[in-house]
């Protein structure tokens, strides 16, 4: 998810270390999802049997709490998620 390889913090990082309240502000502030307090619970409970490693493995965790009309069908559950964890990782909200 990084652009930049060179920047120091991963998608992983985050996804791994934040608590479980700084990881559902950062989803909601960077994605407005409104569930971001049930996945980042729900990412976290999950790490703590085993490391997220891969995107594959985020999306299925994310998926397994999302109601099951999630948005209608129109985008997979961990689509905002992604996208906040890009914006997060690369920076792109700050100011120069």
């Amino acid at each position: 998810m990084r652009l930049d390889p060179s920047l120091g913090v991963t998608a992983a990082d985050l996804v791994n270390l934040l608590t479980e309240k700084d990881l559902a502000l950062m989803i909601y502030e960077n994605s407005g999802e409104r569930l971001s307090k049930r996945f980042a619970r729900a990412i976290v409970e999950a790490r703590k049997l085993r490391k997220i490693q891969t995107s594959g493995q985020l999306a299925e965790i994310i998926k397994s709490v999302a109601p099951p009309d999630y948005e209608h069908g129109r985008i997979h559950p961990a689509t905002r998620t992604f996208q906040a964890l890009r914006i997060a990782v690369n920076g792109e909200l700050e100011k120069p």
